[in-house]
């Protein structure tokens, strides 16, 4: 899943911490889905050097676990 950019919990988010860790590389299966929370964590991380790689034709099993989710 996309590194989340805003927490609704109030935790800070994780490309912050992925920031603040001076990760240089990124590997995510999916973009957060819009229906969920408005996510800019790619646009973020990339905007501070990181490389950023979303592996092709992964989406749907990375989505399957929260499924329940995201049928509301």
């Amino acid at each position: 899943m996309e590194p989340c950019s805003v927490r609704l919990s109030g935790n800070r988010p994780c490309s912050d911490r992925i920031v603040k860790a001076q990760i240089k590389r990124v590997v995510i299966g999916v973009r957060e889905p819009p229906h969920l929370v408005s996510c800019e964590g790619i646009q973020l991380l990339q905007q501070h050097g990181i490389q950023v790689f979303i592996v092709p034709d992964v989406q749907e099993a990375c989505l399957a676990p929260n499924k329940h989710i995201l049928q509301q």
